[in-house]
């Protein structure tokens, strides 16, 4: 992905909306196979099921923080509004402010535009 090898800062909204329903598509995909296994195999293993199903979920947390900062950076959102609207997720209303954020057109200033005076 030339998103996350650094060299391109860019996250247009076309880019996070990809990689946004890729990562669920995948984290769906995965909690259903871990659900199925769990049933299976790890019934009886609490404590390994619990450790499993806890990276999983801090995988994708992780994942979206870093799609969501980066499409909060290019829409021209500070990193504090990002935070506060992220943790305020587990209320609807920050899930619905980041929702519309992610639908703002990206405001992407390259170097050859910026105006320098000096």
């Amino acid at each position: 992905m030339k998103h996350f090898n650094g060299k391109s800062s860019y996250l247009g909204r076309y880019d996070f909306w990809r990689l946004f329903i890729i990562g669920i598509l995948v984290y769906i995909i995965i909690q259903i196979v871990y659900f199925s296994a769990w049933q299976t195999w790890f019934a009886d293993k609490i404590t390994l099921s619990t450790v499993i199903f806890i990276i999983i979920n801090i995988l994708y947390f992780v994942y979206d923080y870093i799609i969501g900062l980066k499409r909060f950076h290019d829409a021209n959102r500070s990193t504090i509004f990002f935070v506060l609207c992220f943790i305020s997720s587990f209320i609807v209303i920050g899930y619905i402010i980041r929702m519309v954020i992610y639908c703002q057109p990206s405001t992407h200033i390259t170097s050859k535009n910026k105006n320098c005076s000096g």
